[in-house]
């Protein structure tokens, strides 16, 4: 029964924000350097107007933004880019169909379109910068909370605690 008790009187550890945005400076800052060369290495071959492979009957996409940006909007950019501009479309087996591509990457794209203006394509390149950025930052942190509380659900020492080894409030005084 005691330690049926200490279970109950568990200490719940909790990382203030500080902690954890402390943890994610790191991958999001590798992600940023990763993300910046590669951007740097993709204009450099757009600006260069180096010939991309296209299969036979595949348009590629219709883009007249900067120069720099156009290495970004190619093949399923193409797609993502035409939903969002002008929604879905199905001509049978004759011709591709955007009914492949999932929405909502295009609705994110129409929707900040539609408030701040600007290239549609610019923003698909907006929203996949964010999205990597957030994820980096996620996956750090969770992984900083595995190692730092090792007794948490997701922690590498899982189904390994007991209500022995858990801290509880008379003991962390």
């Amino acid at each position: 029964m005691p330690a049926v008790a200490a279970a109950n009187e568990r200490l719940t550890l909790t990382p203030t924000a500080h902690t954890t945005t402390a943890s994610a400076r790191p991958a999001v800052a590798i992600y940023g350097a990763i993300a910046i060369v590669l951007f740097a290495f993709v204009a450099f071959f757009a600006h260069a107007h180096l010939p991309l492979p296209y299969k036979q009957g595949v348009k590629p996409a219709d883009y007249s933004g900067p120069s720099v940006l156009e290495g970004w909007v190619r093949f399923d950019a193409g797609w993502y880019r035409s939903i969002a501009e002008h929604g879905y479309y199905f001509r049978g087996d004759k011709e591709q169909s955007s009914v492949a591509f999932f929405p909502v990457y295009p609705l994110v794209m129409r929707g900040l379109h539609s408030v701040f203006g600007g290239d549609t394509a610019a923003w698909g390149i907006f929203i996949t910068l964010a999205a990597g950025t957030a994820g980096a930052s996620r996956a750090s942190v969770k992984s900083v909370l595995a190692t730092r509380w090792p007794c948490s659900c997701c922690g590498p020492m899982r189904g390994t605690c007991s209500a022995r080894s858990m801290p509880t409030r008379s003991s962390s005084r």
